[in-house]
């Protein structure tokens, strides 16, 4: 008897990726009863990379059944491994994508570090993402992942009307201070139905404490030092925690979430209608 369906976003882009990595991504993925889908895009690391085939390259790759989502894409102020306006230009013209194809956006925001003066990288992007809003992208098709900001952050994102992801970072007791304080703050009643928890693998591992329960390290397989897929459930204490609420009602809330945002049932049927396709070639 087939197993139930699993189901993970395989985000390239977060290993600093660009389209080549999205073509690989688009051309795996494992036999029922699993499904390993990726998103499509050029992460603002990247946006230097972009060049006049980059749009109708990217088009090509969300056509790919695998592909339920654009991105991540977005602005980075922190680290500024390419221009602003390269990253305003290249974010802008992925979302303009996102909207013609009616797809949802994995989006990345991060403001300059808070030892500097604020960029306003949550402004400029909520800026450009409005531009779409009556053009095919509405707000609630717009994930805005990895949230590490503050609670005035977090309440930008979430009164222009986005959802919000939450990863491990939530679980690092020496950076997450201000990040756990606004979830706190803003609490699970505001954010129900609009949030979505991710591991960011290779990144932001939380702390040992964390996954003891499924066993520690590795009882689970995690390689030393490397985040991975199946801390997932880690993350879910991490946000239940600041939300003081139990794991598997995160785990439901987020489930149910990202189904809808991403739209499996219709990634399923489009997968399985490919695999019969390929079977008859």
């Amino acid at each position: 008897e087939e197993g139930p369906q699993i189901r993970t976003i395989d985000q390239t882009g977060d290993c600093g990726g660009g389209l080549e990595d999205t073509k690989e991504a688009t051309n795996r993925s494992p036999p029922p009863p699993c499904r390993v889908y990726c998103t499509a895009g050029v992460h603002p690391h990247d946006a230097k990379t972009w060049d006049a085939s980059s749009l109708d390259k990217l088009r090509a790759l969300a056509t790919s059944p695998f592909c339920v989502s654009l991105g991540e894409c977005g602005l980075d102020y922190d680290r500024m491994f390419s221009p602003r306006e390269s990253q305003l230009a290249v974010f802008e013209e992925q979302c303009a994508l996102a909207a013609a194809l009616r797809m949802p956006l994995f989006v990345h925001v991060r403001e300059v570090s808070p030892d500097n003066p604020p960029l306003g990288a949550y402004a400029d992007a909520i800026e450009i993402l409005r531009r779409y809003a009556d053009a095919g992208l509405s707000p609630e098709r717009v994930v805005v992942h990895c949230f590490t900001g503050s609670d005035a952050e977090l309440h930008q994102v979430l009164d222009a009307g986005f959802k919000v992801g939450f990863t491990g970072y939530l679980g690092m007791a020496k950076r997450a201070g201000v990040t756990v304080e606004a979830v706190k703050q803003i609490g699970g009643a505001s954010m129900r139905g609009r949030m979505m928890i991710e591991t960011d693998s290779p990144f932001m591992m939380p702390d040992k404490p964390w996954f003891k329960p499924c066993g520690g390290t590795k009882a689970v397989g995690v390689r030393s030092g490397k985040n991975e897929p199946c801390l997932l459930p880690a993350v879910a204490r991490c946000l239940a925690s600041a939300l003081e609420c139990e794991p598997e009602a995160i785990a439901q809330d987020t489930s149910g979430t990202a189904v809808r945002f991403f739209g499996f049932e219709q990634a399923d049927t489009a997968v399985d209608a490919w695999g019969m396709f390929d079977r008859r070639e």
